[in-house]
């Protein structure tokens, strides 16, 4: 957003006001572990970038990680820096598969002469490649998602990339309102009434879907998976990343599909647990105990 906004300054000045834009409002936030994590990340990134110098993002991902856990070895055990960077790192890894999947589907326009295309075919082009980036990526990152969620939460949510879907074209709007937001606040000392209106409405739509994911007939309940489970699936789901074969993508998509319903349905890796859920909402607090893996679980 920050780089569209500069995009009429020359590479090296644009690249290099961006971490310091992203800094201000880090520091006016309060230095949260998420924002100082996203700063991290993206200020290698354009470090790189101003001076021309050759980086690959995943090693942006590894040295932000690095840094953080320098500072602080126990935030590690942060289930927000977990998310975050197991996230951004499916991300990353897949991102040429993601390329190759939009020029797969783009292949017809490239055999169109350019005299045909319309304004409007311009602008539908142009909607449907950001509509398909969006898909995929949401898909990456709820399959990304979904170890860390059932793992912490045992929640399993088969709506999340719709979710995804329809959340992340909001956190634009979100950004910008919000970063206008506190600078009027920083320098006419208060908040105007139309900022605050449609930061509100825009928080609640998001608030609104996201209660409808988590209460809706998909969410699931399910045992915590072991911690050995839990790493064999990231390990199955990198290396299918970065494989090439079709014959090799195959094999590892049907291990982790296996591992998977074997987690959801068998119960099979679970042992005697207590599972205490805080409610919320429309949900009651709950405890579940369940003395081993063949028994019925009671209430």
């Amino acid at each position: 957003i920050l780089l569209f906004i500069f995009r009429a300054l020359p590479i090296t000045p644009r690249y290099l006001i961006v971490p310091l834009v992203l800094f201000c409002y880090v520091f006016l936030t309060g230095f949260r572990p998420s924002g100082l994590r996203a700063l991290l990340m993206i200020s290698v990134f354009c470090f790189h970038k101003a001076f021309f110098y050759s980086i690959r993002p995943l090693n942006s991902i590894a040295f932000a990680a690095v840094i953080i856990l320098l500072l602080n070895p126990f935030a590690v055990n942060n289930t927000g820096f977990q998310f975050s960077f197991i996230i951004a790192g499916f991300l990353v890894l897949s991102w040429e598969k993601t390329n190759n999947c939009l020029r797969i589907i783009e292949e017809k326009n490239n055999w169109v002469v350019s005299e045909n295309f319309t304004f409007l075919k311009r602008i539908g082009y142009a909607f449907r490649k950001k509509v398909l980036l969006l898909t995929i990526t949401s898909a990456i990152a709820g399959i990304a998602g979904t170890g860390l969620i059932l793992y912490y939460q045992s929640l399993f949510i088969p709506s999340m990339i719709l979710l995804n879907i329809l959340i992340l074209p909001l956190l634009l709007p979100l950004f910008l309102i919000g970063f206008i937001k506190i600078l009027t606040f920083f320098i006419l000392g208060k908040s105007l009434f139309l900022l605050n209106f449609l930061l509100d409405g825009i928080i609640s739509i998001i608030i609104h879907i996201a209660n409808w994911g988590a209460y809706s007939a998909f969410t699931k309940y399910y045992q915590q998976p072991p911690l050995i489970v839990l790493i064999i699936f990231y390990v199955l789901l990198a290396s299918l990343c970065m494989m090439h074969k079709k014959k090799n993508i195959l094999i590892f998509i049907s291990l982790i599909w296996g591992l998977f319903i074997l987690c959801l349905c068998g119960n099979i890796f679970s042992i005697g647990k207590i599972t205490i859920i805080q409610g919320t909402g429309n949900t009651p607090p709950a405890i579940i105990v369940k003395s081993n893996s063949y028994s019925y679980p009671n209430l």
